[in-house]
């Protein structure tokens, strides 16, 4: 259960009055979970930043739940958070692994306030063989 729970590290340094929060929203990659940022999320809270991992839909239960989800059901949710986390700090960077980093960089591109990336192995182009996939895809 802790591999697939968002989790959330709070910098020592937000307590302080009048200290500039900036937070960092990251996002795993298909059939990941948030532990995948478990030493990278506490070694970024170290150096002051509001940190969350979230659970994509579909993911952390069975391998066959991403079949019944969308992208727009991924980008919901990093909308949800990322306005979630907005509230809570003056400055919001994004990072995601894979399908994550995509949804980071999407989601980036139509919010300028977003300050910055943290992107892991995002695949920025597919292979043109995509058109096979309802075909290999099982029922």
């Amino acid at each position: 259960m802790e591999w697939n729970a968002p989790g959330e590290w709070t910098p020592a340094a937000a307590a302080e009055p009048g200290q500039p929060r900036k937070g960092i929203l990251l996002i795993h990659g298909l059939g990941d979970s948030p532990w995948t940022f478990v030493d990278i999320a506490a070694e970024l809270s170290k150096r002051g930043y509001l940190v969350r991992t979230i659970l994509l839909p579909g993911h952390g239960t069975r391998p066959e739940d991403v079949m019944y989800v969308t992208a727009d059901d991924w980008r919901q949710v990093v909308r949800q958070q990322a306005d979630a986390m907005r509230r809570d700090v003056d400055t919001l960077y994004l990072g995601g692994f894979s399908t994550g980093a995509n949804l980071a960089l999407e989601y980036a591109y139509d919010h300028a306030d977003v300050a910055g990336l943290v992107l892991f192995s995002p695949g920025f182009k597919s292979l043109s063989l995509d058109w096979l996939a309802p075909a290999l895809a099982v029922t």
